[in-house]
């Protein structure tokens, strides 16, 4: 795929450059449907990750006489409460970092 600088070995870039340091608040307001398809998807993939990720360490079982549990999960015999939490705050890890994926890529056009 061509990118803007695929030109002369000049550095002239293909097409005119509209502003080389935009302000944060106009990159946000240029956001294209797919900067915001790209932030939630970061944002829901983050509790969904963590989610199997404690599913597939459960279904994995230790042989190991000092094991108390028999299981890897650490997480296996936690209140529903606490996860909720747990899940929360994997949603807001992955909101900073959907919106910070999402900026660069606008940022960048």
């Amino acid at each position: 795929m061509p990118t803007p600088f695929d030109g002369p070995v000049t550095g002239i870039p293909r097409y005119p450059v509209i502003d080389t340091d935009p302000h944060a608040f106009r990159v946000v307001r240029y956001f294209r449907t797919r900067d915001y398809a790209t932030w939630g998807v970061v944002t829901a993939g983050f509790p969904v990750s963590m989610y199997l990720w404690g599913a597939l360490l459960s279904s994995f079982s230790v042989q190991s006489p000092t094991s108390f549990t028999g299981r890897i999960d650490p997480l296996r015999g936690m209140p529903a409460g606490a996860m909720k939490k747990i899940y929360g705050l994997a949603a807001a890890v992955g909101a900073c970092g959907g919106f910070l994926l999402a900026y660069q890529d606008s940022s960048s056009e």
